[in-house]
């Protein structure tokens, strides 16, 4: 088939195929369908987030071939494109020419209509200088590029799409046509990174049905050297038939491109600010924070995942039941408690960290998006004694200071029953009240025999009946609070009452209480009259 016979009918099957695609469905229509969510949330934005699209377009001779289908795939596409988005193309071959009014512009009515007519002398546009279509210089093609968007960094979203068989053929070289030196490839590379440096870009090569066997193919060497892998590199979109194939791909890119918007807005709204977190932590470990974020229109939600500490001997125990989700932007939680591996005092100086998510309805649409939400972790210092044991701190003191106590009161008792000895005055009367015999100091320690007829370890009265004694009777020291007592027994003789007396003098008198007993061989035959006063000390 004739060439110019075949480049028709490529033209005639191009322009159908375009012409259904024009009608199919809408990039937008595409984006509510595919991301409702988040194309609802950012509508306004994507209305006000216009887009640059730079086309670099190889017009050199080996290229004639394919100028119908190139051109008349251009056309469709800028119908397509929605107001306020810039078109540049750069026609390129021995140079490259950027800015040619014929071929950029802010998109309107207007500008679409004349870049739609204009495109038809992308290959004859008499202003190209003789010899420029005689070359293919990819280095001079690149660089406009770089060129372009830098004089356009207002836009946030950049699509470069590159026209050509990738065969470099520079004038002037011999043999012209060869593969990127490695210099031109690091130039090249510093050029377009900073150009699209913080700029999301999406860059494009349209492999057309070339042999790629020839010296100057460089195609690999602009995907893998120069194009920023950071920006996704270069996407390369084989066009083995580019009649069906180039329409199949511009329906496609307008839906990309709409998708690039919706994730250069996202991506732009895809931070948060720095959290404040403010902790107070007791010596037992309860941790209480305050927290303060900003919830943005993406992220409205948090919540807190996880609280942990950066070291080893301290570990968190988290309060699962305040971790929920808020709007709030302020909160004060209770986030739990430190604990130490080993029970008892110790020096806490460690971080707790903690981990915050950040819920959406759409987090299916982000991931199918690729956007990688921020995983916010916050860090606060810490540094105090803590106290790790199964009793709060101050009921484990009391416990000790109660135990210290006690065990200072046994000593004390301990030293009291040794020491406590009854000293007393014994006074002996007759049955009439008179005093008979001399007083008589005793002092004793256990069972003493103060009045007897045996006059042993006490006082002795002839020709008595009876017999009374004082004891000094001693409990544990365990029982702290009791204190030693002096038991008084009368035995072999008769009380006032006929029966043997028995009683307790008493400890915490005045030190003048008395006790008489009257004592004889029987209760019509008294004799005497016993008088025991209390003196201890």
């Amino acid at each position: 088939m004739p060439k110019v016979l075949r480049q028709a009918v490529l033209c005639a099957l191009f322009a159908c195929l375009s012409g259904c695609y024009l009608f199919a469905q809408s990039p937008l229509a595409y984006l509510e369908q595919t991301y409702p969510q988040l194309t609802d949330l950012y509508r306004e934005e994507l209305s006000k987030y216009p887009a640059h699209y730079i086309f670099a377009v190889d017009v050199s001779g080996t290229m004639n071939q394919y100028s119908g289908v190139v051109t008349q795939a251009l056309r469709p596409f800028f119908d397509a494109l929605p107001d306020n988005d810039r078109v540049d193309v750069i026609p390129f071959g021995t140079e490259a020419l950027p800015n040619m009014l014929s071929y950029c512009g802010v998109i309107n009515p207007a500008v679409k209509g004349a870049l739609t007519q204009n495109i038809s002398n992308l290959y004859t546009d008499p202003s190209y200088q003789q010899g420029f279509k005689g070359y293919t210089d990819i280095p001079k093609a690149v660089n406009a590029i770089a060129k372009v968007i830098q004089n356009n960094r207002d836009y946030k979203v950049n699509v470069i799409v590159l026209l050509t068989d990738f065969r470099n053929d520079v004038k002037g070289d011999s043999p012209s046509e060869r593969k990127l030196r490695a210099q031109e490839i690091e130039d090249l590379n510093t050029a377009i990174g900073a150009a699209t440096n913080n700029i999301y870009t999406r860059s494009i090569a349209l492999e057309l049905p070339v042999n790629k066997s020839m010296p100057g193919y460089c195609l690999p060497q602009l995907k893998e050297l120069v194009f920023p892998t950071e920006n996704g590199g270069m996407e390369i979109v084989p066009l083995t038939n580019p009649g069906v194939m180039i329409g199949q791909w511009f329906e496609q890119l307008k839906r990309d491109i709409m998708v690039t918007k919706l994730k250069a807005v996202i991506d732009n709204a895809n931070r948060m600010n720095p959290i404040e977190l403010k902790t107070e932590t007791s010596i037992d470990g309860n941790v209480s924070a305050e927290i303060h974020w900003t919830p943005n229109k993406l992220y409205p939600t948090m919540q807190i995942d996880s609280t942990y500490m950066d070291g080893d001997q301290f570990y968190f125990v988290n309060n699962k039941e305040a971790f929920t989700e808020t709007t709030e932007p302020d909160l004060k939680l209770d986030l739990g408690k430190i604990k130490h591996q080993s029970y008892g005092l110790h020096h806490l100086a460690d971080s707790i960290n903690l981990g915050l998510l950040l819920p959406t309805p759409y987090d299916d649409e982000l991931a199918s998006l690729g956007v990688k939400k921020p995983l916010p972790n916050t860090k606060k210092e810490e540094s105090r004694l803590l106290f790790t044991f199964f009793l709060p701190f101050w009921l484990t003191a009391l416990l000790a200071a109660l135990l210290l106590l006690y065990i200072l009161l046994i000593i004390k008792a301990i030293k009291r029953n040794a020491s406590e000895l009854f000293r007393g005055t014994v006074d002996i009367y007759d049955k009439v009240g008179r005093q008979i015999g001399n007083t008589v100091m005793v002092k004793c320690k256990g069972k003493t025999f103060l009045v007897g007829d045996s006059g042993t370890n006490g006082c002795q009265v002839n020709g008595a009946a009876w017999t009374v004694s004082v004891e000094k009777t001693t409990y544990s020291p365990l029982l702290v609070f009791k204190k030693p007592n002096f038991l008084w027994k009368a035995k072999k003789g008769f009380a006032k009452s006929g029966k043997p007396q028995r009683g307790y003098l008493g400890r915490y008198g005045n030190g003048k209480k008395l006790v008489n007993i009257e004592c004889g061989s029987s209760y019509d035959a008294i004799t005497h009259s016993i008088t025991i006063r209390l003196n201890t000390k």
